[in-house]
């Protein structure tokens, strides 16, 4: 089974105009169609972003449960504020998009425990750059996330590791 980690948005996609008498809410974003699209060809997906604390992160993450267990939704931070949104209207056929906002989002960054478990894999490909090219001989070991000292907000303890 393939295993993969996306990182990235997840998105409210908010429809408007004809053929909707309403505007229409939809969960979407790049990242998490593709982890959803993933998970249900059968992939582990580990998927990383931000979601906001209203209604729109609400309906996000209870879409990415749905696809079931292939979806591990525990590095998608909950803020506080508005999550990622977009309106869209369909003309021709074809989707034009009306607005964006990126919420709570925006700053959106890799956390230290997310740094060291690309940092544990990436010179598997005999070079260090930041990337993982082969995902597959990634055999990281998560007690690398674990603190070495007292606990901080940049380190979990070895339990909060060894679970994941």
């Amino acid at each position: 089974m393939a295993r993969l980690g996306v990182v990235g948005e997840l998105c409210e996609d908010i429809y408007e105009g004809p053929p909707w008498p309403e505007p229409v809410r939809r969960p979407g974003g790049i990242a998490a169609n593709f982890a959803v699209h993933a998970g249900r060809a059968g992939a582990e997906v580990l998927l990383v972003g931000a979601v906001g604390d209203d209604d729109a992160g609400a309906l996000l993450l209870a879409a990415l449960r749905d696809v079931g267990p292939t979806v591990d939704t525990s590095r998608v931070r909950r803020r506080h504020g508005p999550s990622t949104w977009q309106r869209l209207r369909v003309e021709g056929g074809e989707r034009v998009f009306c607005g964006y906002d990126p919420g709570v989002a925006r700053d959106l960054a890799l956390e230290p425990e997310d740094e060291r478990a690309l940092a544990a894999c990436d010179a598997n490909d005999g070079l260090t750059d930041g990337m993982i090219s082969d995902q597959l001989s990634c055999t990281f070991d998560q007690k690398v996330l674990a603190c070495t000292g007292a606990k901080t907000d940049s380190c979990i303890t070895l339990e909060q590791a060894v679970a994941i």
